[in-house]
């Protein structure tokens, strides 16, 4: 997500965040998430809800005024998803 944002920040002005930050953020969040299920091997459509339920804070953050650190907390609450969503009981 860094690396995108980087990239994105470097070739587009500031003023297309300003107007279109509300579109690019999540697409690029979702397009992550998916390259994440794709590398990791895990279930896609469960990664793209755990992608969708784990952004809500950082929406709640961007109407806050503190976006960074809605997303910080939305990369650790994907993080805790991913790692408990494929888990299977083991058997008894």
């Amino acid at each position: 997500m860094v690396v995108i944002s980087l990239i994105l920040a470097a070739l587009l002005p500031k003023s297309f965040f300003q107007s279109w930050g509300w579109l690019s953020g999540p697409l690029a969040w979702v397009l992550c998430a998916a390259l994440t299920a794709r590398v990791v091997g895990l279930d896609r459509n469960r990664t793209m809800l755990g992608a969708i339920l784990a952004g809500l804070p950082a929406a709640v953050a961007v109407v806050l005024g503190i976006h960074w650190l809605g997303v910080a907390l939305a990369v650790a609450l994907f993080a805790l998803w991913c790692s408990v969503a494929d888990r299977e009981p083991d058997p008894a």
